[in-house]
């Protein structure tokens, strides 16, 4: 047999067996064995070798089957673990843009009701019931929660536009609530002249409610009519409520 024969088997080609031997060693083996060109010793050595290195992985994986499942469940609990931290990190990220949403939000509104109220509140659309008034009342009361919110901010900027928005409110009250309570007693007094009580605000800044009426000869009458006013009153920061039975009485 020539060597170009020899040449046409692949078993014959050392290179080629031996990565067969590495990749894939039972073809490897094979061309070991049909190789022509390998010396006996190599192939005797080789197989040992390889018979070795497969015993040894065989008893490997016995051995590791007795702890796979507690390697497996510990790398699942490292996977949820880390998931949760993803999960905490996640919620923690967006409450914090919550928060920041929430602070941009409260500034705007904060400037936008400054900008309002430097141009000024026309609160001449509240008048003539008692309904509209209640509506003005409830304006002020609109502010006083805006400005407390902001009073109660860890926010620097916050808490002065608060600060600069109560100090301009308080000087609108000022001027404004002595206008409400005359404005109340007015409509409180057309409303009661059919039934013949005298309606009216007095005293300084209108902080008197005066009614006038026979009926309040008793204190009977007196206090089933200041149950029917209910909070009014107070929410229109009435001082006093007076009751006469005649005009010129003196309480």
């Amino acid at each position: 047999m020539d060597n170009k024969q020899i040449d046409k088997k692949w078993y014959d080609n050392k290179f080629v067996t031996h990565l067969f031997l590495v990749i894939f060693f039972p073809i490897g083996l094979y061309g070991l064995w049909k190789s022509r060109t390998i010396a006996k010793w190599w192939k005797i050595t080789a197989t040992v070798i390889i018979v070795l290195i497969v015993i040894a992985n065989l008893d490997g994986g016995v051995s590791s089957d007795l702890d796979s499942s507690s390697l497996s469940n510990d790398k699942n609990k490292g996977i949820v673990e880390l998931t949760q931290r993803q999960k905490d990190s996640i919620a923690e990220i967006e409450e914090k843009k919550k928060v920041e949403e929430d602070k941009a939000s409260q500034i705007d509104q904060l400037e936008r009701e400054l900008k309002s109220v430097n141009k000024g509140v026309d609160f001449s659309t509240y008048r003539g019931t008692v309904d509209a008034l209640q509506i003005e009342l409830a304006l002020f009361g609109a502010y006083a929660i805006i400005i407390r919110e902001g009073e109660n901010s860890d926010d620097p900027k916050i808490k002065n536009l608060a600060g600069q928005l109560k100090f301009k409110v308080k000087k609108i009250q000022i001027k404004e609530f002595p206008k409400l309570r005359k404005e109340y007693a007015k409509v409180v007094a057309k409303l009661m002249w059919e039934h013949d009580v005298d309606v009216f605000a007095s005293g300084k800044k209108q902080a008197n409610l005066n009614f006038t009426a026979g009926l309040f000869t008793t204190n009977k009458n007196k206090k089933y009519f200041q149950e029917q006013l209910k909070d009014a009153p107070k929410m229109f920061r009435f001082r006093e409520t007076r009751y006469r039975w005649y005009k010129g009485e003196n309480e």
